[in-house]
């Protein structure tokens, strides 16, 4: 990989990254109303997919386990946001220290994947019958096409 690909890579995983973490802290103390935009949105989905009541009940548990697993984890790195408002407002910063701080972010964001975020992916797979996954990923292709890292193009 060339080197210029490498710094695009990893500014972008740090804006990624600082985007999630950000998100899920503004809405952290909103928790109740966080998850109910996620179950809303979730549903809205699943009437457009013509999902079965059965259907409906197992994706909304599979994503209710999914965000309060990632939610326990957020809470475990809580001072990761002090970390970043210090290192922009210190006199000296040593960018081995910040180097050492976004390995260990993107490796947890990688634990998160693997551990909550692709069996979470299985599980809904398995629910929904070949034609809904088509459909769901025609619909999802067509709310937010990629453009810049990592679209599909790339």
């Amino acid at each position: 990989m060339k080197t210029w690909k490498k710094v695009a890579l990893a500014l972008g995983m740090a804006l990624v990254v600082g985007g999630a973490t950000t998100a899920v802290a503004a809405n952290a103390h909103r928790g109740a109303n966080f998850q109910q935009r996620i179950t809303t949105h979730v549903n809205r989905m699943l009437d457009k997919l013509n999902a079965t009541p059965d259907q409906r009940q197992a994706i909304n548990q599979i994503t209710n386990d999914a965000v309060a697993q990632l939610q326990a984890r957020r809470q475990n790195q809580a001072q990761t946001r002090g970390f970043w408002m210090q290192a922009l407002t210190a006199a000296n910063v040593d960018e081995g220290t910040l180097d050492a701080q976004a390995d260990a972010q993107a490796k947890q964001m990688a634990t998160n994947a693997k551990e909550v975020i692709i069996p979470a992916l299985l599980k809904v797979r398995n629910v929904l019958t070949e034609a809904q996954r088509t459909q769901l990923g025609s619909m999802m292709k067509n709310h937010a096409p990629q453009a810049g890292f990592g679209g599909p193009e790339q």
